[in-house]
């Protein structure tokens, strides 16, 4: 009798060794960013000096789950480094795109209060759903 198949996919000891690696050395900072992020919006108020420094805290945990990213990129093989890389670039025009949009608007007299998120969902759509499409090629 035989097995029936599924459209699981199967990982090596090698893939599932460097998720591992990736998760140890990312999920840290991304904990570090939500602590920092959250203490930072709920302790910092108008009367506080030095305001902006504070919330440029969240950026220093931010940049080091970037350097984990960077790295697992690194490690990975030809195939999916090209994926990622094509996502990413695919995600970068489309945060320009969007950002060019709301210059636009905000030149004329439009300022929309949520754009910064706007433009980073933008990208982030852009990216990971690209890479969903580039992936079942």
């Amino acid at each position: 009798m035989t097995e029936p198949t599924t459209n699981e996919p199967t990982y090596s000891k090698q893939d599932l060794h460097a998720r591992n690696h990736y998760l140890r050395e990312f999920l840290p900072f991304m904990l570090g960013y939500g602590v920092v992020l959250v203490a930072t919006l709920t302790l910092v108020n108008e009367d506080t000096p030095g305001r902006a420094a504070w919330h440029l805290l969240p950026a220093i945990p931010l940049a080091g789950a970037m350097w984990a990213y960077y790295r697992q990129v690194r490690r990975a093989d030809e195939y999916s480094r090209q994926l990622q890389i094509n996502a990413m670039a695919i995600g970068f025009g489309a945060i320009l795109a969007t950002s060019i949009i709301f210059g636009f608007l905000a030149v004329g007299g439009l300022v929309v209060a949520w754009s910064p998120w706007i433009i980073s969902g933008a990208g982030f759509l852009a990216c990971f759903g690209s890479l969903g499409f580039m992936a079942r090629d």
